[in-house]
Formats: structure tokens, sequence, C-alpha cells
């Protein structure tokens, strides 16, 4: 039962959800975007964004997120995903997936660069803050 305890994660009393779990963790993260690739994508494609974050020290994976944004202009964001960073992932993992339609009302223009950009860190802001990037263009249709 000590164990238990030692490995919960009480949000009730947390609502900034911030948790102090120790200096001493180790999280070892590490993001690994599966899909989209670099390769051009079509005006009106489907884009399937799929990451997984994992701990490889098996620790959880306390906060992600999933950013999406014009590369030449990082504050023209397209995607921002999920809107509560924290997931508390247990056993070292946490699978992110999602779907975007690359639209003007989404926020896509043709002949334009962009980047997803996934994050991960621990349980405060920052620590062992690991981000993994991946750009690709998108053409007319």
């Amino acid at each position: 039962a000590f164990l238990i305890v030692l490995s919960s994660c009480d949000k009730e009393d947390d609502h900034d959800h911030e948790h102090e779990h120790g200096g001493d963790k180790v999280y070892e993260y590490h993001a690994h975007i599966h899909s989209p690739s670099s390769t051009t994508k079509i005006l009106g494609d489907t884009l399937i964004i799929s990451v997984e974050y994992e701990s490889h020290t098996g620790e959880p994976v306390h906060h992600v997120n999933v950013v999406m944004h014009q590369k030449d202009d990082a504050s023209v964001v397209v995607f921002d995903e999920p809107n509560e960073a924290h997931v508390h992932g247990a056993y070292g993992k946490h699978t992110f997936e999602k779907t975007l339609i690359l639209t003007g009302e989404n926020g896509i223009s043709a002949h334009k660069d962009y980047t997803i950009k996934a994050s991960v860190w621990g349980a405060s802001e920052g620590v062992e803050l690991i981000e993994e990037k991946v750009s690709f263009h998108v053409h007319e249709n």
C-alpha cells in the first residue's frame, strides 16, 4: 500500500496541476512524432497527428503539448492541444492522436511551410522539457 501512495497523484488538492513528487525524479522523456511526416501535403488533406510520449525510466508522463504553427512565423498558431497539458500518463507512456483537415477555415494556407512541435515535461513547468519537431510544406490542391 505504501508504494501505491508514493506513485499516486492527487488532483483534487491540486487545482493548478503542479505536483511536487520529489526533486530526485529522473524522467528521461522522449516525444516520438509518428505522424505527420515531412513529406509535402495538399490543401484539403486530412492530417493525422500521432505522438507517442514516454519516460525511459518508467516515471509518469506528466505534461504534454502539440502545437502547429507557420514555420516562418511561430506566432501564427493553427493547432494547440490538448487543452489541459496535465495528462499524467501512467507506466511512463502517453499517446496523443488527433486529425486536422488542412483548410483555410482551420488556418492553413497553400504555399506555406508548417512546423509541428511535440513537447513533454515533468511535474513542474519546464522540468526535463523535451521538444521534437517536424516541418512540411502545403501545396494548393
